[in-house]
């Protein structure tokens, strides 16, 4: 079994980093990925290529609660496949198909899921390493604006943010998360938070980590784009990233919601004009 395994393994990356003779867009699961608490379920999208070329390459991000196959996501990664651009999203632990307990998932372990994926999507042979670029939506957005200031611009080329929720971070020093409170004085083990299991782990590193002062050391090309109308995290959040970036195009969609699903064709417009421009 062991022996299967690892055969398993190896073919699984063969195919995502070596793949050959491609000759139509293709799309494939990849589960080898190491992330923070496990394995990472992931959806690999090709657009057409020759055996030996390189395209850029966009990481996506869901968000709180969410996961990988997300209408949205979805069509912003079949989107950027018919454009040329190839895309992994992927579950982060304790999401999904992922591996690991929702509990135990932590703003900054996300953070370590995401560095992973990137890293394996720089070694594969299609991608571009000069063209790599983030995505995130929500808490994703966070998670995409860290990393990005983490690895810096010389590894990641351009950004978007989709109703990034910062707002977490201002909340949870507050008592806070998500509308359900806690004793930011006396923490518990966990909260329950639609539904789920936050831990004392995620609650401490949100109060006390500096998202935009993160986010702020990426030097490169950033798209905000918000609701107006965004019940869960206020527009005033995404708003104030464009205070911390030097090269950021803020897009407010009028009346549209946390899901930007109102203006859908406009947003994803302006999300395949920006990836357009930069990469």
């Amino acid at each position: 079994m062991k022996v299967f395994k690892l055969k398993l393994f190896i073919l699984t990356i063969v195919a995502f980093c070596f793949a050959v003779n491609i000759s139509a867009q293709k799309t494939f699961n990849v589960d080898t990925i190491k992330g923070a608490k496990g394995s990472l379920k992931c959806v690999v999208q090709l657009p057409k290529l020759t055996a030996s070329q390189k395209c850029p390459f966009v990481v996506i991000m869901h968000g709180f609660t969410g996961n990988k196959n997300e209408n949205l996501l979805k069509q912003i990664a079949d989107g950027l496949q018919k454009r040329g651009i190839a895309s992994i999203r992927f579950d982060f632990n304790g999401h999904g198909e992922s591996q690991g307990q929702f509990q135990n998932m932590t703003i900054e372990n996300e953070i370590q899921d995401a560095i992973k994926v990137i890293d394996v999507v720089k070694k594969s042979k299609h991608a571009d390493p000069a063209k790599i670029a983030l995505l995130g939506h929500s808490q994703g957005g966070v998670v995409a604006s860290m990393t990005a200031g983490i690895l810096g611009d010389k590894i990641i080329k351009a950004l978007v943010l989709l109703a990034p929720a910062a707002n977490i971070g201002e909340d949870t020093k507050n008592g806070i998360l998500l509308g359900t409170k806690f004793d930011k004085n006396n923490i518990p083990e966990f909260i329950q938070v639609w539904g789920h299991k936050v831990g004392k782990p995620y609650l401490l590193y949100a109060m006390n980590c500096d998202m935009y002062g993160t986010a702020a050391k990426f030097q490169g090309p950033v798209c905000i784009i918000h609701g107006s109308n965004d019940k869960a995290v206020p527009f005033r959040f995404g708003k104030k990233y464009t205070e911390v970036y030097k090269n950021a195009k803020w897009i407010l969609q009028q009346d549209d919601d946390h899901g930007l699903s109102k203006h859908r064709p406009q947003t994803l417009a302006s999300i395949f004009n920006f990836y357009k421009k930069y990469l």
